[in-house]
């Protein structure tokens, strides 16, 4: 959903890897989102959380990501995404050696 700011409300966050390119399709910049909401735990609802998670850090440090992300959703869901989401990234990190998330 768009505001009058040309800002985005995404709901859920299925899809994988996939909805970075669905954003693409859609002609919808990533760093006008900055509200979320996760209505469950299901993957498939969750999963492209990590890939969101992941573009928001990094255009945050290439300065190109204003003010914050907020993530709306029930304490359940949010511990997964403290617990997996972050974990799985600083895995990456380890694996690739550099840092992608300064906020950890």
């Amino acid at each position: 959903m768009e505001n009058s700011n040309k800002e985005y409300l995404l709901v859920d966050t299925g899809g994988g890897n996939r909805i970075l390119g669905q954003f693409k399709k859609a002609n919808i910049d990533l760093t006008k989102i900055h509200n979320i909401f996760i209505s469950h735990k299901h993957i498939d609802h969750l999963f492209g959380m990590l890939w969101i998670y992941r573009f928001v850090d990094l255009a945050m440090q290439k300065g190109t990501y204003e003010e914050v992300l907020n993530i709306y959703c029930h304490d359940e869901v949010a511990k997964i995404i403290r617990e997996h989401v972050i974990h799985i990234i600083k895995n990456i990190i380890m694996i690739f050696g550099t840092t992608i998330l300064n906020m950890l």
